[in-house]
C-alpha cells in the first residue's frame, strides 16, 4: 500500500515538475527530454518517510536528520543552502533556502515542507513535496542559464498542526523575511 501511495505522488509530483519548468522557461524553451530522475524521488520519499521518531515538532532529531538530507541533497546537485533559523517555544528550528538563476530581478519561490502531524511518515505533502522540490531544483541548475528569472527553493518546518495557520509556520517566516527586506516575488 505504501509502495503505491509513493508512486501516486511522485507521479503527480513529476507531472508538477514538468509545468512549472515548462512556464519557467522563456516561450521557446523545447521540452524533448526532461530529465527526471523518479528513483531519486522515491529514494528521499522512502528515506523521510522512514525517519523514527516521526518529524513533527517534537522530535527534534528527526527533525535535523530531514535537514541534513534535504541540504546534503542540494549540495549534491551543485546548490549552495542556506539555513534559515528561527526559534518556536525555545526550540530551533530550520528552513533551508537555496536558488538558481539570475541574481538580478524578481524570483519565483517553490516551497514544501518536511515535517509531520503526529506519529505518522508524512509520504503525502509532505515528503513527496520535498522530493519534487529536490528534483526541480536539480533540473533547474542543469538549465540555470535558461531560467529567465532566479528560482528559490524552500523546505519549510512547523507546516503542520500545532503550527498551521499561525505566525511560527516555516513558510510564514520565510514570506516575512521576503517582504521585509522587499524582495520582488513573482505571483
Amino acid at each position: 500500500m505504501i509502495n503505491n501511495i509513493i508512486d501516486r505522488k511522485i507521479s503527480i509530483a513529476f507531472i508538477f515538475i514538468i509545468l512549472l519548468i515548462y512556464k519557467c522557461a522563456s516561450g521557446q524553451f523545447s521540452y524533448p527530454n526532461p530529465d527526471i530522475r523518479t528513483e531519486s524521488m522515491k529514494e528521499t520519499v522512502y528515506y523521510l518517510t522512514t525517519i523514527n521518531p516521526s518529524r513533527s515538532y517534537n522530535h527534534l532529531d528527526s527533525i535535523k536528520k530531514s535537514v541534513c538530507y534535504i541540504s546534503q541533497k542540494f549540495i549534491e546537485y551543485g546548490l549552495e543552502p542556506k539555513e534559515q533559523t528561527f526559534v518556536v517555544l525555545d526550540k530551533t528550528y530550520v528552513n533551508i533556502l537555496t536558488s538558481v538563476g539570475p541574481l538580478e530581478g524578481s524570483r519565483l519561490i517553490i516551497g514544501a515542507h518536511y515535517d509531520v502531524y503526529g506519529n505518522q511518515p508524512g509520504a503525502d505533502d509532505n515528503a513527496s513535496a520535498i522530493a519534487g522540490l529536490l528534483e526541480i531544483a536539480r533540473f533547474a541548475k542543469n538549465h540555470e542559464t535558461e531560467l529567465p528569472y532566479k528560482i528559490e527553493f524552500a523546505a519549510y518546518a512547523l507546516e503542520e498542526p500545532p503550527f498551521f495557520g499561525t505566525m511560527h509556520m516555516g513558510s510564514y517566516i520565510h514570506a516575512e523575511f521576503l517582504h521585509n527586506n522587499n524582495v520582488n516575488v513573482k505571483v
